[in-house]
């Protein structure tokens, strides 16, 4: 007997989280690049517009992210992410505190 829609959903969701955690551990945390392939589809669609160019300071930040990932075929195709720029640029000192 297939799985219920429900069960197949949950199943799909935890294959998702698994890619994801995948490409954090892997692909941020390790720089291996060359598991992308195994990871990323080829027509990966990126929908994030980068902060303007900003010198290098060498100081650490911290910064609030938020990352919604389009998962087809067990691979990474879309991808919109929200992070906290003013405040990133806030602490690297490019732009004054607020307030």
């Amino acid at each position: 007997m297939p799985p219920t829609e429900d069960a197949q959903k949950g199943n799909d969701m935890a294959d998702n989280k698994a890619l994801a955690q995948r490409f954090n551990d892997e692909v941020l945390n390790q720089g291996n690049f060359d598991a992308l392939d195994e990871i990323v589809a080829d027509d990966f669609v990126e929908h994030q517009e980068l902060p303007p160019g900003i010198p290098p300071t060498g100081k650490k930040v911290s910064m609030a992210m938020f990352d919604r990932v389009v998962v087809r075929d067990g691979k990474a195709a879309e991808h919109w992410g929200l992070s906290d720029d003013m405040g990133m640029m806030t602490q690297l000192g490019v732009v004054p505190e607020m307030g």
